[in-house]
């Protein structure tokens, strides 16, 4: 009976701050094809995942709309935290699989 109280009165810990990444991931890709970049910006740092992924998954799209970001981010310290995390790697390449795939890139397949 000693071992099950000393169990109930344990604290509940952080099961409710656990998400699973590729739940995130999803969620972030989405964001920054809807081109909500300070929401997918936030996510990114709080949940400690390459910040260059606004870039990679698609590098054309952020560069049209790249005063969407800066109005978006607004901090100097976030927009210098985006600009040294940019890299050469195409970790973005790796996330292709949950991208939604169009009927030509299917076929081309």
């Amino acid at each position: 009976m000693h071992g099950i109280k000393t169990v109930l009165q344990m604290p509940r810990g952080n099961l409710e701050g656990i998400y699973p990444r590729i739940t995130m991931l999803k969620q972030l890709i989405a964001d920054i094809e809807a081109e909500k970049y300070g929401q997918a910006f936030r996510l990114l740092r709080q949940h400690k995942i390459d910040i260059n992924l606004l870039y990679d998954v698609n590098p054309d799209k952020f560069l049209t709309n790249i005063s969407e970001f800066v109005s978006e981010v607004k901090q100097v310290d976030h927009l210098n935290l985006f600009i040294n995390s940019l890299n050469e790697d195409e970790r973005g390449k790796e996330l292709e699989f949950m991208r939604p795939q169009k009927e030509e890139d299917i076929i081309r397949k």
